[in-house]
């Protein structure tokens, strides 16, 4: 047993504070109730490796095969029947990749296993704790930035924190499931409707749904025939220069706002859209171009295109935010897009302006509601104003300094984090049985088995 040390320091949080006299105690782990203790994991459970090889798997396969990544292989032999956890040894998802299992299986020779559990541990409990910490605790014991392997004692001398009962640990570990799968089914409701919204902005923007009052054909334009592209208005700065820079104006780049600078360079409201490092293979969930309106700076790292007179610069944001350029890419060790190949870019649009800006603003409403209760400012003139979020005359949001961090869209309202618990990666299970929540006692439901069987298949499902 590892001895609790007493700690005088009290939490910072004033909601603890008292907690820390009355029943908690300042651990090796944190703090903890005082009738919890903490534990070296080689006192609670037998640690091992698997002994097999890759090439060993079989497609149809009886039995789960665990190899170093999250996709769960198959195989006709086992080499344990029980319940256990397993985790990469080395390569890419060392720390990374953690499975849990209640069957027979077996295991690569890179993979640790995790079994035969003291009387004193809930494997689950231990499985959901062990799968948030580890990473943490690795990467503490490395001056590199990765990971390259994990060693026996990594896992042996690591601790955890007790309750002194099972029934405890069961009810820890339900409880932690369920937040689980509440979210779990946020998030399918999320990606779901996303592709939803999708489906409807792609009839709007190829003609396939029509607005009220319109009629006519569309017609096929490149990008040359309905925008100017400013690129002679870039100009590059290195880390150097922007230090000695430091200002309000935007430093605009492939992805949105990198910096701010004392000076500007564009005087406009215009598009910018990734000329290298944008995210061309991800068109469908992540923007390849932004809108920028005001003063600010613009590297040689996005295109600046401004609509002609007679097309609506909104309709064509938004034709182009999420399109599949990847035939137009240059080839090589970097993705990008010349100016000779964007200027070739074809769009599909109304014959008229009006349905343009009409069909632009259906679009700008329908991220509005995304966003309500956020209120658009009056312009200044010494601030940009980023239209990621909305097209020009129909609302804008000021792109301000203090807005640093990972954005929505580039030069948007940064995405709010998801705080609190850190939930674990998801266990193995068997296709057509209900995966373990532990939410139908007050404590956990009876594991769930991987039974023998060409009908029986495990897999992993991924992490949040």
């Amino acid at each position: 047993m590892v001895a609790v040390v007493a700690s005088q320091a009290m939490p910072d949080y004033a909601n603890v504070e008292a907690g820390a006299h009355n029943g908690y105690k300042q651990t090796e782990v944190g703090l903890i109730p005082d009738d919890w203790n903490v534990e070296y994991v080689e006192n609670l459970a037998h640690i091992t490796t698997g002994e097999r090889n890759t090439q060993d798997r079989v497609d149809d396969g009886e039995y789960p095969f665990f190899v170093r990544s999250q996709t769960v292989e198959r195989i006709n032999s086992y080499s344990f029947d029980g319940e256990a956890v397993l985790t990469a040894g080395d390569g890419v998802g060392t720390g990374k990749v953690f499975h849990y299992i209640n069957g027979k299986f077996n295991a690569h020779q890179r993979v640790y296993r995790i079994s035969n559990f003291s009387e004193r541990l809930n494997g689950y409990y231990f499985f959901l704790y062990f799968s948030t910490h580890f990473y943490g605790r690795i990467m503490q014991m490395t001056a590199k930035s990765s990971v390259d392997s994990v060693r026996r004692e990594m896992i042996a001398r690591m601790l955890i924190p007790l309750p002194p009962t099972i029934a405890e640990q069961e009810a820890i570990a339900g409880a932690l499931s369920d937040i689980d799968i509440f979210i779990e089914a946020l998030e399918k409701l999320l990606v779901k409707k996303r592709y939803l919204k999708e489906g409807a902005r792609q009839k709007l923007l190829s003609g396939k749904e029509r607005l009220p009052g319109f009629s006519g054909d569309w017609e096929l334009k490149s990008i040359a025939e309905i925008a100017d592209c400013l690129d002679n208005l870039r100009i590059p700065l290195n880390d150097a220069q922007r230090n000695e820079m430091k200002g309000d104006y935007p430093y605009c780049g492939a992805n949105g706002v990198l910096d701010y600078i004392d000076r500007y360079c564009v005087d406009d409201s215009v598009i910018l859209i990734a000329e290298d490092g944008g995210y061309f293979d991800e068109y469908m969930t992540r923007p390849i171009a932004y809108r920028m309106s005001g003063k600010f700076w613009v590297n040689n790292h996005a295109h600046i295109l401004k609509s002609k007179p007679d097309f609506d610069q909104n309709f064509l944001f938004y034709s182009l935010v999420h399109k599949n350029i990847l035939s137009f890419l240059a080839s090589g060790t970097r993705a990008k897009l010349n100016k000779s190949e964007l200027i070739k870019i074809s769009i599909r649009q109304p014959t008229t302006k009006a349905e343009q800006t009409a069909i632009a603003f259906i679009l700008w409403t329908q991220k509005l509601l995304r966003w309500k209760g956020s209120s658009p400012r009056p312009a200044s003139s010494s601030r940009a104003w980023c239209r990621s979020c909305s097209p020009g005359e129909f609302g804008s949001h000021e792109h301000r300094r203090p807005t640093r961090a990972r954005h929505a869209e580039p030069g948007c309202r940064p995405v709010p984090r998801r705080t609190g618990l850190s939930l674990p990666r998801r266990m193995a299970r068997p296709r057509g049985q209900q995966q373990y929540r532990g939410k139908h006692t007050v404590g956990l439901a009876p594991q769930p088995r991987l039974h023998s069987g060409t009908d029986q298949r495990g897999h992993l499902q991924a992490a949040h």
